[in-house]
């Protein structure tokens, strides 16, 4: 079974834009699929037959508050009641609409009765975020553990990849881009692609037990017994691969033919997704990628895996958390960053021979080689 990612609408009053745009790529992150007018309308369409579209597709609508927008006349008092007038067709506890308030401002009297969430509070994405789980269980279409990387109960994640590298085009193609949200994109593309490259293998769950990957005892047909394990790559703190294949001591009537198995026993039943830099070395090693007669690992360098280390700290470690003073990020490292990581889901996506025509959305790798074009000349511009 598949589920489709929860659409979230977005109203708002321009003014607001900066903070909106945070909050959009946040809920983006953590799997949803928000609308933006500035985002997902695109030039030559009508903004107002897309914006009533997209309302009547929604699961979640967001009503920002601001002192802009609760004394703006217009497009925005217009949303509000095309909302409400959505919200009918729900159930009276239903989470539908979610007043969400940027500062302290008055609360517009359709919606007093729905309970407001001050986002300006301790706490208020991790609330924001509970709230739309709840909504999500309400309707009974999925849980929270589909975001949680479940591949039984999976998000269509060629999907998700065609979307990173849509809003990915979208800020290239900017007169002014955000260096670090292309290189957020292009991130993100990058684990998407591995985690789809690795669930072609067939031979191995995307879910793992804490530190299962440790050491791979693996046998092909009646070849012998062999095993890989985990090492440092110079240079990074967190990134790592997989030895040389070499032949294993285990007892053969260990393992089974054709199988895997892992150094740990398995005492729970907690599993997480695969990370990153494991999903990093795996698509480097030939036992997990070399699936077929002409499925084949990816090569990546000591000093490509270097710049991986750094896109990730900076993607999801502490620049996200505003600690600037940490880093010098330039443009050129931003944008050197993204194009390795196109460049490696392109691999893992075209070239690697794990992956069916029809895995992918049609169209995808032009769209790729279109930005990957687009990237490199930003690159040697940036020189």
């Amino acid at each position: 079974m598949r589920f489709d990612q929860p659409k979230i609408f977005i109203s708002y009053a321009r003014e607001d834009s900066s903070i909106v745009q945070s909050l959009f790529y946040f809920l983006k992150d953590k799997g949803f699929l928000p609308w933006l007018d500035t985002i997902n309308i695109l030039p030559g369409q009508n903004w107002e037959d897309e914006i009533s579209k997209a309302i009547d597709q929604c699961d979640f609508i967001i009503i920002c508050l601001s002192n802009y927008s609760v004394n703006k006349r217009g497009v925005f008092q217009v949303e509000i009641k095309k909302a409400l007038e959505k919200a009918r067709e729900k159930l009276p506890s239903d989470i539908f609409i979610i007043p969400l308030r940027f500062q302290e401002c008055s609360i517009p009297d359709q919606v007093k009765s729905i309970q407001v969430l001050d986002y300006f509070s301790l706490n208020a994405k991790n609330l924001l975020l509970k709230s739309l789980y709840h909504g999500i269980e309400q309707r009974n279409t999925t849980d929270e553990s589909v975001f949680l990387g479940n591949p039984d109960r999976y998000l269509d994640n060629g999907k998700l990849i065609e979307d990173n590298y849509f809003h990915l085009k979208i800020e290239i193609d900017k007169d002014n881009p955000l260096f670090i949200r292309v290189a957020r994109e292009a991130y993100f593309a990058l684990y998407r692609s591995m985690i789809q490259a690795l669930r072609g293998t067939n031979n191995l769950s995307i879910l793992r037990e804490p530190d299962s990957l440790k050491k791979i005892i693996y046998q092909r047909g009646n070849s012998p017994l062999m095993e890989i394990h985990k090492l440092k790559v110079p240079g990074c703190e967190l990134a790592w691969k997989y030895s040389t294949p070499e032949p294993s001591k285990e007892s053969e009537q260990s393992v089974e033919p054709n199988s895997i198995t892992t150094e740990e026993k398995e005492t729970s039943t907690k599993r997480s997704l695969i990370s990153f830099f494991d999903g990093l070395a795996m698509v480097q090693a030939e036992i997990f990628m070399g699936r077929y007669v002409d499925s084949k690992p990816i090569s990546i360098s000591k000093e490509e895996t270097i710049l991986l280390e750094w896109t990730h700290k900076i993607i999801e470690g502490e620049f996200e958390k505003f600690i600037p003073k940490l880093y010098s990020v330039s443009a050129q490292d931003l944008v050197l960053a993204a194009c390795l990581c196109v460049s490696i889901s392109k691999n893992l996506l075209f070239n690697c021979g794990l992956l069916l025509n029809h895995e992918l959305p049609d169209l995808l790798k032009e769209r790729i080689v279109e930005i990957e074009s687009k990237l490199n000349f930003m690159r040697n511009r940036l020189a």
